[in-house]
């Protein structure tokens, strides 16, 4: 079934009206070609869902009739990735790939080598809209959004006991290093450098840090290929895939 994002759905409102500034409204009209009568799933990105019914629809407005709302249970995700900020149509497949993998918590951050041309902070709107759309193809009920870019500092004090970061000449194997960091329980967070990789620098503050350095193979890969392949062993290595 297709689906609708609703952030302001709650089990204690029926009628919900979506106008023309919203993208949603944009996505339903236009993209699903949504007409009075169709079914959707409503979701609201943390635990409700819904039977959602287009009752009117015009040129500036819709109107979706909700029902058989569901709480559904929390995210059982334990994997987070931080990735230093590239081009945007790579930041972009990182984004898309990533929420439908399963990720949680999506940190970009700004290292020495970051691609940072023509960058400017509204591009965290489009990344939370993307996070939107994945969110919806996937069927992930529970999204968490972008709310500011981090600088390395940052990446370096988030709290986490299994922490990885990309380092070719000196990693260790990222599947040696899963099969012995298998559990389930624990939070685990893989941070991804730009093209240019991580600065000498960096790499001494990530070992000081608690930071593990791993490579994935003899090949070097790109940001959003590295990303991708290291988020699918390590969910599948714990059970999470």
């Amino acid at each position: 079934m297709r689906r609708i994002f609703l952030p302001n759905l709650k089990n204690s409102q029926i009628l919900y009206v979506i106008d023309e500034s919203s993208s949603e409204f944009h996505h339903i009209k236009n993209v699903l070609r949504g007409t009075q009568g169709d079914i959707f799933e409503v979701f609201n990105g943390k635990t409700l869902t819904a039977r959602g019914e287009i009752k009117d629809i015009s040129k500036r407005s819709i109107t979706i009739e909700c029902s058989l709302f569901n709480e559904v249970e929390g995210s059982n995700f334990k994997t987070d990735i931080a990735v230093s900020i590239i081009k945007p149509e790579n930041f972009t497949t990182i984004l898309n790939s990533a929420v439908q993998l399963g990720i949680n918590n999506i940190y970009p951050f700004v290292s020495e080598y970051s691609y940072l041309k023509n960058f400017s902070i509204d591009k965290i709107d489009k990344w939370n809209r993307t996070i939107i759309e994945a969110s919806k193809q996937s069927r992930n009920n529970f999204i968490h959004f972008i709310e500011k870019i981090y600088t390395f500092n940052d990446i370096l004090s988030l709290d986490y006991l299994f922490k990885i970061y990309f380092n070719s000449k000196d990693g260790v194997s990222i599947y040696q290093l899963s099969t012995t960091n298998n559990d389930k329980t624990l939070q685990k967070l893989i941070v991804v450098g730009p093209e240019g990789g991580f600065s000498d620098n960096e790499i001494n503050l990530f070992n000081t840090h608690n930071f593990t350095p791993i490579k994935l193979s003899t090949n070097t890969m790109r940001t959003e290929v590295a990303s991708i392949v290291t988020i699918s062993i390590i969910k599948y290595i714990s059970g999470e895939l």
